[in-house]
């Protein structure tokens, strides 16, 4: 399993060489580090790194929701962002990918237009592997809390966009990388072609208010779900009592009826008669009265 403990000290050696960083050129070769870095799987607080977004040539650290682009592409501009390049650009938007996009994100834009948002090289494997894992965690989210705790293999397979190439790789994925990896447990359900999740490990949170709410969303529809659980929990405990209270009197009287039997079996005998047999039948309690 991978503790929180681990996680932070990868993220803290990292932040340990930015105050070594002084050039775009510098800036860019730690952010290339700190995508292929074992154990990091959290950048918001790079992304909130003055002195690093200073380096790769970015002074505004207050528009970090911005993806930049050359061109007057369908990234939104804040008003207060620089609408031009900056020396760091194609780093920064890394950085932004790898705390809240997908897999799908990078092969869409590397696809269509490579260079303009991100580098024109390839991401190194082991960050392709780490971008992967992280998207394996965006998948369950929103899965599990639209639908339950079941992510289907075809919807983990489509997110994967065609890195695996059988089910059974996607598998081997899942165990190796996700679930050994500490970011998911749960278990695989080959029968139901799914991953059945117990737990996992969040993303960095998008600074839109759309993910805001979202979670707000979600916490509302978990709080109605466990004051439902509750509430069923205090009915179940109302019924129990009352049959418990039930069964105890029902016991009471059976034992109040024994009793007469046996002392009305006791005063017959004393005065003579020898029939115990008859005497149990006619009461109706069966033989063996003491």
């Amino acid at each position: 399993g991978m503790s929180g403990s681990q996680t932070s000290s990868a993220l803290a050696n990292v932040l340990a060489l930015v105050p070594s960083v002084r050039t775009p050129a510098a800036a860019a070769s730690l952010v290339a580090q700190a995508l292929t870095t074992p154990r990091l799987h959290h950048f918001a607080e790079l992304l909130d790194c003055t002195p690093l977004l200073s380096a790769l040539g970015y002074n505004n650290p207050a528009g970090r929701s911005i993806l930049f682009r050359t061109d007057e592409g369908p990234a939104p501009l804040a008003a207060n962002a620089p609408t031009g390049d900056f020396p760091g650009r194609l780093s920064y938007n890394l950085l932004k990918l790898f705390a809240y996009g997908t897999y799908g994100d990078y092969v869409d834009e590397h696809a269509n237009a490579p260079g303009t948002l991100y580098p024109a090289e390839p991401l190194p494997e082991a960050a392709i592997h780490k971008l992967r894992q992280l998207t394996v965690l965006s998948v369950v989210d929103a899965h599990a809390s639209d639908r339950g705790r079941s992510v289907p293999y075809d919807v983990l397979m489509a997110a994967m966009r065609g890195s695996f190439a059988t089910v059974r790789q996607l598998e081997a994925f899942l165990v190796n990388e996700c679930m050994y990896a500490g970011l998911v447990t749960g278990q695989l359900d080959q029968e139901r072609r799914c991953l059945d999740v117990a737990s996992c490990v969040h993303r960095d949170l998008a600074p839109d208010g759309k993910t805001l709410a979202s979670l707000e969303e979600r916490l509302a529809r978990w709080l109605k779900k466990t004051q439902g659980v509750f509430n069923t929990l205090a009915t179940n405990e109302v019924q129990l009592k009352t049959a418990q209270t039930q069964a105890a009197s029902h016991a009471a009287r059976q034992a109040s009826a024994v009793q007469q039997a046996r002392n009305a079996a006791r005063s017959l005998a004393s005065s003579g008669v020898d029939d115990y047999e008859g005497v149990a039948h006619l009461l109706g309690t069966g033989a063996g009265l003491g």
